[in-house]
């Protein structure tokens, strides 16, 4: 296998869908045009940048996350997978935390598997962007019905919980449309390819930026530049007013550990 040690790959990013790739572009080109001037290092991968982030603005992608889900019915929908799956989360937990002998400590042990197999990070998934939040409640399900967890729900009788989840499921994935970016098939790889683009734009002005300001020190004028154009990336926040941020262009989420839309760029 070929390794690839090039600098680029050691520069982490916040994982990005388009929508939040675009704001995050547009906080740094903006800081960036407060300075008189930026060195000869930094100004040509920030043109590039600029030109990544004007063709991501364009993108088929970008447009459908932004335009074409219904914030209402997308928060709504929301609300309602996030209490199915709390109220799967908190009955599990009263089993698996239950102090008892006798035939019920097999169930004891039966919650604790669930548990620990699917939600192995508890309930942080839901406060993940919304198509990120889709993919994990996907993969959570289809763990669900895999023989041995389905053994486990029926033998604690939670299967009105896993119904309710994949039926709230269903009805959320309409409204982020999930189902038509899921149709679309290979052309899907093809409007992905803005962001790509973009998150390498950005990776290269990174560490531009960052070896330009090694080159000056701790406290120099260069350390305290990058300082200023690197500020969006540094206190990158993914949460925004409405519901948490899911899916708004403002922001993001916490990373997460999948998704059909976002890039992981870290």
């Amino acid at each position: 296998m070929t390794r690839s040690f090039s600098a680029l790959d050691f520069v982490s990013l916040p994982t990005l869908s388009s929508a939040g790739a675009f704001a995050l572009g547009q906080q740094l080109i903006a800081v960036a045009r407060l300075e008189p001037g930026l060195p000869p290092l930094v100004a040509p991968v920030y043109e590039r940048l600029g030109a990544a982030h004007v063709t991501l603005g364009e993108s088929r992608t970008f447009m459908h996350e932004v335009q074409d889900i219904d914030a209402g019915a997308a928060a709504e929908a929301d609300l309602v997978v996030d209490t199915n799956w709390g109220a799967f989360y908190s009955y599990l937990q009263g089993w698996a935390r239950l102090s008892t002998r006798g035939e019920a400590v097999a169930r004891v042990e039966r919650a604790r598997q669930l548990v620990e197999g699917v939600f192995p990070g508890g309930l942080r998934f839901l406060r993940l962007p919304y198509k990120i939040e889709w993919a994990e409640s996907r993969r959570r399900l289809d763990r669900l019905r895999q023989p041995d967890y389905a053994e486990h729900v029926e033998a604690l009788g939670a299967g009105p919980f896993v119904e309710a989840i994949d039926e709230a499921f269903r009805a959320y994935g309409a409204a982020l449309r999930m189902t038509d970016l899921k149709a679309e098939g290979k052309a899907q790889i093809k409007v992905r390819e803005p962001l790509d683009n973009f998150v390498a734009s950005l990776r290269a002005y990174v560490l531009h930026v960052t070896t330009h300001a090694s080159s000056g020190g701790e406290g120099s004028a260069e350390q305290a530049l990058a300082e200023r154009l690197l500020k969006p990336l540094a206190t990158w926040q993914t949460k925004a007013p409405a519901r948490k941020g899911k899916g708004a262009p403002a922001g993001e989420g916490e990373p997460g550990e999948g998704g059909e839309e976002p890039t992981d760029a870290g």
